[in-house]
């Protein structure tokens, strides 16, 4: 089984070279993706949110998750449960 599935690999690699050769204009042709290329597009907004806003995006009003005691209460009502 190993050694068709090496076989299979080595036909596909060989008919997408093929192809390459004979249709150089496909998408990403002329300009391959550099390796990382996609973190560095994520982690750009990200760490620029951080230096703007040193809070985060909410800057602490984050939406609490109705569990525990007293969640989706009026706060007095909370502080009674305390």
């Amino acid at each position: 089984m190993a050694g068709e599935a090496v076989r299979r690999r080595r036909r596909r690699r060989v008919r997408e070279t093929r192809w390459r050769k004979a249709n150089p204009s496909y998408p990403g042709a002329a300009a391959p993706a550099l390796p990382g290329i996609r973190e560095v597009g994520l982690a750009s907004p990200i760490l620029l949110i951080l230096v703007y806003r040193p809070r985060g995006v909410t800057a602490g009003r984050d939406v609490r998750w109705p569990v525990g005691p007293g969640a989706g209460m009026p706060e007095q009502e909370k502080e009674a449960v305390r």
